[in-house]
């Protein structure tokens, strides 16, 4: 293009430029959270699936049970504390973005639950 004329060479360098920061940006959009090349194999991905399935079919959620690690690795890119609230940012390549939980009812409703039952002791901590 340059060689005819159809644009100047300093226009050929700041487009070429432009592309070339565009595709580190998508080499790097294309590592996971940990800086490491992902490729999910079809078993991976079972395995994601069954772990989001088995918490989803929970009933009720226990103050005091810890959510599995490996679902927590799997699925939530992080997890942000204000005001009362836990802002869950999922990881993107599973479709959805953020899941956001206000705690203050939450809080609210357990301390209700426990003066109506007796006090249990957590054994994870």
């Amino acid at each position: 293009m340059c060689a005819d004329g159809d644009i100047s060479r300093e226009e050929y360098r700041q487009k070429k430029q432009k592309i070339k920061t565009q595709l580190s940006k998508l080499e790097k959009g294309a590592l996971n959270s940990r800086g490491e090349k992902e490729d999910l194999t079809e078993e991976d991905i079972q395995h994601h699936y069954e772990s989001l399935a088995a918490f989803v079919e929970m009933k009720a959620f226990d103050p005091c049970a810890k959510v599995p690690e490996t679902l927590i690795e799997a699925f939530v890119d992080k997890i942000i504390y204000d005001k009362g609230t836990f802002s869950w940012y999922l990881n993107p390549k599973y479709g959805n973005e953020i899941f956001v939980i206000d705690t203050t009812d939450w809080k609210k409703s357990m301390l209700n639950r426990k003066k109506k039952q007796q006090p249990r002791r957590c054994l994870n901590g």
